[in-house]
């Protein structure tokens, strides 16, 4: 009994050693506790083993308590490993019905998709589609069963497929012309299902709030629909309702989607260096931006406060009352969308095309949200002859950086300059480390020569190969950038209806030498200077004291030069941290292999009738090897 509790009070102290010596941080003392007393158990049962075996008792006592705290380490190792997995991933333990609910619809959606690729023919071009290896009519027929199977897949993948026939830079042409074809016939949430929906947002009764509504859609979607109502008060509104459940749909839908360009990143090495990923998880993010309406009535109010008071240009005004993350509730905008207008007086048409595109482009060079889909059916034609622009759910904005890659890429534009074009772009990109700049330069000049020489009509199709152009040379542009150009190209389509003869590239060229104008006005150079002088004088005032130290050191001989391989204090630490494994587990491996051959030693001096010092020797050079290499081990295993 003495020795037994001899034992536990052994563990017990050993478990709060053994925390000291892995460097345990998650596991509460209770735990390690648990894990000595079930390594005291382990080595116990191996003791007794040994002990009927003919060991001798002693040695016997002895291989067990230090087998038993190996054990133990062992088991403290596993237990701080599960722990650091849990914190990691800690979805399934909130609820774990709900979470294998999840995957198991997540399956079921998998193996439909599946299904649906696979009688679309779709695996055969698996790997191809993006890229140039594919034949135009391959290319085309392609697209044609990639269309029909993202109409059959519905939801996301139709979105999907909207945005991919936009990224003529990442697919042909021909299939970006198939997918350009994509339609989506969502049927409208029945009154009954989405009316509970709609007061659990308002926090009342529909009735309460709204004098009139109209329970027949305006439009259906697969992320919401619009009705139109009427307040109280008397003013017209419309009524955008989330559909009910369609958030935990859509991150389905989405998580299968990166599996697939995972998928296809894997198997194409063209997909690859295109960022096909990078792509869909771009995607992704601007989704789930799109499922909360409050993101888009932020952007709604943003930009209506935007607008100048002569432009004629309305934007709705949102109604924040009533107004949540599942419901936008903002006036009527009366109005035709401008796919459905027709012909539109050339001088107003040509007014309003101006118009439209400085709202845009101010919005982009000033930092401010600006509509990143502006197509016909977002832009309305008002009665009274302005333009109405609806639905900022997808909206972007620059930071200081792009917006200044921005102007120069305009400049160069104006200029026809490819080298700075080439430097704008690098200045928005990542340069890879293998580019030439003077092949780039030459592909730059090739762009503008196509579309801004002698006689040439330049068009939104100059942004498009502007980024075809970057992605080759695989200079990764920035969402909000890529967001940008295809909001440019969106916008040409629906100028084109304003104004046919409106050329976008010509504008901003325009824009661009206005701005260049008034950046050479003697007041702005003037300022300019001001600043760039403010920015320097401190430099300049430690100049004259840096050259007297210089001159003063190579005066006395004393000027060196120094080189640090490892200059860089994060370089140093990796090469540090892998040292110092290495070593630990040699060391940890060698104090093994010599305990082993102490342990076949059949000489030398003896401690007791049945120990010898070479097997005390031994267990200790055992022990702390374990200990060496657990530590090694668990390290590994706490790294992301």
């Amino acid at each position: 009994m003495l020795r037994v509790i001899a034992e536990v009070a052994l563990f017990v102290l050993f478990a709060w050693v053994m925390r000291r010596l892995l460097g345990v941080q998650r596991l509460s003392l209770t735990k390690t506790v648990v894990a000595a007393l079930i390594g005291l158990a382990l080595g116990e049962t191996i003791g007794l083993l040994l002990a009927r075996r003919g060991l001798a008792s002693d040695l016997a006592v002895t291989t067990g308590i230090v087998l038993g705290l190996v054990f133990a380490m062992m088991v403290t190792l596993t237990l701080e490993a599960l722990a650091s997995q849990k914190r990691r991933r800690p979805i399934w333990r909130r609820n774990p019905a709900a979470f294998l609910r999840r995957r198991i619809g997540q399956s079921r959606r998998s193996i439909e998709i599946a299904g649906i690729a696979s009688r679309h023919g779709l695996g055969r071009g698996l790997g191809l589609a993006l890229g140039s290896e594919m034949t135009a009519d391959d290319a085309a027929a392609y697209g044609a069963d990639l269309r029909a199977a993202l109409e059959d897949a519905g939801g996301v993948f139709v979105k999907l497929g909207q945005v991919l026939a936009t990224r003529t830079d990442l697919i042909p042409e021909s299939t970006a012309a198939e997918l350009g074809a994509l339609h989506q016939d969502v049927e409208p949430v029945p009154r009954d299902e989405l009316e509970p929906a709609i007061e659990a947002a308002l926090g009342r009764q529909v009735d309460e709030v709204f004098a009139e509504f109209e329970w027949s859609p305006l439009g259906a979607a697969s992320i919401g629909q619009v009705h139109s109502a009427r307040l109280r008060s008397g003013t017209r509104v419309v009524v955008k309702a989330r559909r009910p459940d369609v958030s935990d749909t859509i991150d389905r839908d989405l998580e299968i989607a990166l599996d697939l360009a995972r998928v296809l990143h894997e198997r194409s090495p063209q997909a690859a260096r295109l960022g096909i990923v990078g792509v869909t998880e771009q995607f992704a993010a601007q989704l789930r931006a799109e499922l909360d309406y409050a993101i888009e009535a932020a952007n709604t109010r943003e930009a209506a406060a935007a607008l100048s008071s002569d432009a004629p240009i309305v934007v709705p005004t949102v109604i924040d009352e009533h107004s949540s993350d599942a419901l936008l509730v903002m006036t009527y905008v009366d109005g035709t969308p401008l796919g459905r207008v027709g012909v539109v007086d050339r001088e107003r048409g040509r007014r309003l095309a101006d118009a439209l595109f400085r709202v845009e482009i101010d919005a982009m060079l000033t930092g401010r949200r600006f509509h990143a889909d502006p197509h016909p059916g977002n832009v309305l034609l008002t009665p009274d002859g302005q333009l109405g622009l609806i639905d900022f759910g997808s909206a972007g904005r620059l930071d200081a950086f792009e917006r200044s890659s921005v102007s120069d890429i305009l400049t160069a534009l104006a200029l026809n300059d490819a080298t700075m074009l080439r430097a704008a772009a690098l200045q928005m990109g990542m340069e890879p480390p293998e580019i030439d700049p003077s092949v780039l330069d030459r592909a730059f000049a090739r762009l503008m020569a196509e579309h801004l020489g002698p006689g040439a009509a330049p068009t939104a199709e100059l942004l498009q190969d502007f980024l075809a152009v970057a992605t080759r040379f695989g200079l990764a542009m920035p969402p909000s950038m890529s967001q940008m150009l295809r909001a440019l190209v969106t916008l040409q389509g629906t100028l084109d209806v304003l104004d046919p003869e409106f050329a976008i590239v010509d504008a901003a060229k325009s824009i661009a030498s206005e701005e260049i104008r008034r950046d050479l006005r003697p007041d702005n150079l003037t300022d300019q200077a001001k600043r760039e002088a403010i920015r320097v004088a401190p430099l300049l005032r430690r100049v004259p004291h840096h050259l007297d130290r210089i001159a003063g050191q190579i005066e006395s001989g004393r000027v060196t030069v120094r080189l640090r391989l490892f200059s860089d204090d994060d370089d140093l630490r990796v090469i540090s941290r892998l040292v110092n494994r290495i070593v630990l587990v040699a060391v940890g491996s060698a104090l093994g292999v010599v305990s082993a051959l102490l342990f076949g030693l059949t000489t030398g001096p003896t401690l007791s009738p049945n120990v010898r010092l070479f097997d005390l020797l031994g267990f200790i050079g055992l022990f702390a090897g374990a200990v060496l290499i657990m530590r090694v081990v668990l390290e590994i295993l706490r790294e992301p």
